[in-house]
This record gives structure tokens, C-alpha cells and sequence, in this order.
């Protein structure tokens, strides 16, 4: 875990919730309603634009902001190198007994070990590799694309809360005494 992301977060929260406690009650910034009509309003019009798996997927990946960056390379190299003597001692099928370390590394690098050592066409593993690449940027690209389009739908969603609430204030006008509270 990134324990930058969590500093950030947690800073940025503690200021705000200390900024809300002195300048009066915080349960004034509470509006159930507002709530429902921004956040519920803002998933359910991204729920009607990608599918429910997509959807869920691209909410689940807002953890990776958690997550530590980039691997150590030096540590990428090491294990490949390793790899490489293991297979130009032994064979390409001395690799099989490490392929669950592998899958642990990377499940991708996995994959394309399992291809190597089953002995398939190295034209037909760069393809394999070449789809699966391409799966994993669309993946990737959705989850980015659900966050945009969240960041345009909240603050959508905000302005027709915000003009529900002046519609619902204005009805008060021939009560001016109802008009603050």
C-alpha cells in the first residue's frame, strides 16, 4: 500500500472535517436527499452506460490508488535472468515446476510461460500476447473512462439537486417566514 495516498487522503479529510467542526455544526452539511440525488443519481446513470461487470470492475479500481507504484526493476531482472540460466541448463521444461511462481509474478508473464513450455509456435504466443496486451489496455480504459464519466455525472447530478432544492424553497415564497428555515 502507497502510504502517500493514504497521507493525502486522510490529510485532505481531517482538514476538511476540521474546517466544517469550527465554522459551526457539521450535521448542516448532511443532506440526505442531496446524497441520494448525486451519488444514486450520478451510479445509476453510469450503470445505464457499461455493463454491471464493467461497472463494478471500474468502482473496484479505486484501490489501485492504493496500491504501491512500478515494481523494482532490478528485482524484474534478477528473477528473469534466473529464468533463463534454469532454462538454458535444464531445458525449456525444467520451467514447468516454477510456473505457479510465474502466476505469482505476473499472470500475463504466467501465460506466456505456460505457452513457451507447452512448445507452442512462438508466431502464435507473440499473437496470444499481442490479444492479451490489447485486453488488458481496454480493461483498463474502461475503468478510466466509468471514473470520467462519474466526474461528469456528479457535478451534473449536484446541479439538479441544487435546483430541486431552489424549486422546493421558492414554494415557501408566500411564507417569507419559512423561506430560511
Amino acid at each position: 500500500m502507497d502510504i502517500a495516498t493514504v497521507i493525502g487522503i486522510v490529510g485532505a479529510t481531517l482538514l476538511l472535517v476540521i474546517s466544517i467542526a469550527l465554522g459551526g455544526s457539521p450535521l448542516a452539511f448532511v443532506n440526505i436527499p442531496s446524497l441520494l440525488i448525486v451519488v444514486g443519481g450520478g451510479l445509476a446513470a453510469s450503470l445505464a452506460s457499461y455493463p454491471l461487470k464493467e461497472m463494478i470492475n471500474g468502482l473496484k479500481a479505486v484501490l489501485k490508488a492504493f496500491k504501491p507504484g512500478l515494481p523494482d526493476p532490478v528485482e524484474h531482472i534478477d528473477f528473469l535472468v534466473d529464468v533463463v540460466n534454469k532454462a538454458r541448463k535444464n531445458g525449456i521444461l525444467a520451467l514447468e515446476s516454477d510456473i505457479d511462481n510465474f502466476y505469482e509474478k505476473d499472470p500475463f508473464f504466467g501465460d506466456l510461460m505456460r505457452m513457451l513450455i507447452d512448445g507452442q509456435d512462438i508466431e502464435e504466443i507473440k499473437s496470444n500476447a499481442d490479444t492479451a496486451l490489447m485486453k488488458i489496455d481496454q480493461d483498463l480504459s474502461t475503468e478510466v473512462a466509468i471514473w470520467e464519466a462519474l466526474g461528469e455525472l456528479f457535478p451534473a447530478f449536484g446541479m439538479i439537486g441544487t435546483l430541486i432544492g431552489l424549486i422546493q424553497m421558492l414554494q415557501n415564497l408566500n411564507d417569507p417566514s419559512a423561506l430560511g428555515p
